[in-house]
């Protein structure tokens, strides 16, 4: 789901339409969501989506971001691994 939304900024509305997905249980019509806008241009928005994972937050964005990043480094480090093997390995 990409949920609509709409706020109020220097007494004009503005809506929008989520750029990330959010759980269609989470939210029902009329919660309050936090919006994100540039203040010079404020139908430059969006309502990113949250989780906590501990004491941390973070967007569903960076979630993805950190799991490929470690990802990345499993993937190098075996491939170091498996290249010092077959140059030296028996």
């Amino acid at each position: 789901m990409y949920p609509k939304y709409k706020f109020s900024h220097e007494g004009r509305e503005y809506t929008g339409v989520a750029s990330v997905g959010l759980a269609p249980s989470r939210y029902e019509v009329l919660d309050p969501i936090e919006v994100l806008f540039d203040p010079a241009n404020p139908a430059e928005s969006d309502a990113p989506e949250y989780m906590r994972i501990g004491r941390c937050t973070f967007s569903s964005f960076n979630f993805l971001a950190v799991v490929f990043y470690l990802m990345s480094i499993i993937f190098i480090a075996v491939g170091i691994g498996m290249g010092v093997y077959f140059l030296f390995g028996k």
